[in-house]
């Protein structure tokens, strides 16, 4: 046998186990996010508005805030895929209690998803370290899921048995797939290079910031069924070709790009469903790029280094789980500032990143 033929069998091995890695672990996403949303939109339908409220902000205080001390654990255990196995079952236990145990099922809910993430993200991102496209078609089944679980949530179309046995389903089935070689830190690691924290702070404040503007954008077009599930495809179809767009044509241009483009169609066009959809799924575009820049920033640290963008995106979002949108001329104006200076941050962020620690020729991309 040649020596091509060898490498051509490496080569097609290699892409059989991104493939089935980035199926697997992505469907599992689309799933957990079901569950934990179908969860806690049915307690929420049941509830007192008060108690409405509390749930989901404490859900999402859990799931989103904890994930940088999930992350740590799962990094220094080096078992991100017991991890992602342990929130499917997690999330499972909680499905299964959201009828007479809801602060149990909230709980619950929380830590699964949290510990999920951190195990499959780190699964992912380090199956083309490099590259953003594995982290984009991780994180966009999650968009879909959440829409999907809400919906079955309110109306009660939903049964909690069958998803649990989906969810441990999932879980048995990771041990058959082949992890990714991580190269993971020690204690006393360095990171990407001296003075990183700034490189670092610049990219969380993107994250924030991108939350921060769903405070200002509301979409009225968006209860309607047909329209929401539009919407969420635009979600779905950003965070999935951003980071492939991005590896092609440079993470500069279509991340800078994406949110100058996506800044008046998601503010001053909300009300026209086409431009909204369009602005959202360029906004979307930028995450792949964060998860994975902020990864490379932190090496040995990918499911720590994806908790702390998870972080940075709940304290951005809070505002909104308190308020609510604010729909006004004025926050809409404010909201396009927000996401242009979120632009350049990024932008600035990136030229560091590049002159740093990045290959040349993905410089020069």
């Amino acid at each position: 046998m040649s020596l091509n033929s060898n490498t051509d069998s490496l080569n097609a091995c290699t892409k059989v186990t991104l493939a089935s890695n980035l199926v697997v672990y992505g469907a599992a996403h689309a799933f957990v996010d079901m569950a934990c949303a179908a969860t806690i939109a049915s307690l929420a339908a049941r509830s007192l508005p008060c108690d409405a409220c509390f749930y989901i902000l404490t859900y999402n205080i859990i799931a989103f805030g904890t994930q940088p001390v999930s992350g740590m654990l799962s990094d220094t255990s080096r078992s991100p895929v017991i991890f992602a196995a342990a929130g499917c079952v997690i999330t499972a236990l909680a499905s299964l209690h959201g009828d007479f145990l809801p602060l149990f099922a909230v709980g619950a809910a929380g830590i699964g998803n949290s510990v999920f993430h951190v195990g499959a993200g780190a699964v992912c991102i380090s199956l083309r370290p490099d590259e953003a496209a594995p982290a984009g078609v991780f994180v966009a089944p999650g968009a879909f899921g959440l829409a999907a679980g809400c919906l079955m949530g309110k109306t009660g179309a939903y049964n909690p048995a069958a998803l649990a046995v989906i969810l441990v389903a999932f879980a048995l089935l990771f041990s058959r797939f082949k992890r990714p070689e991580i190269a993971f830190a020690t204690p006393a690691s360095p990171a990407a290079f001296k003075g990183f924290e700034t490189v670092l702070l610049l990219l969380l404040l993107t994250v924030a910031m991108r939350a921060f503007t769903g405070f200002f954008v509301s979409f009225p077009w968006k209860s309607e069924p047909d329209m929401l599930l539009l919407l969420t495809l635009g979600v779905v179809a950003g965070k999935a070709s951003g980071g492939i767009l991005a590896d092609r044509f440079g993470w500069r241009a279509i991340t800078v790009g994406g949110l100058i483009a996506s800044s008046a169609l998601i503010t001053f066009a909300g009300d026209n469903a086409l431009c909204a959809i369009t602005g959202i799924l360029l906004f979307n575009m930028t995450m792949p790029v964060t998860l994975v820049a902020v990864s490379k920033l932190l090496p040995g640290r990918p499911a720590f280094s994806l908790g702390l963008t998870c972080l940075a995106l709940i304290l951005g979002a809070l505002p909104a789980f308190y308020a609510g949108s604010a729909k006004t001329p004025a926050a809409e104006l404010f909201a396009f500032a927000v996401v242009l200076l979120s632009a350049a941050v990024m932008y600035r962020a990136l030229n560091i990143y590049f002159e740093r620690i990045a290959p040349r020729s993905q410089s020069e991309a």
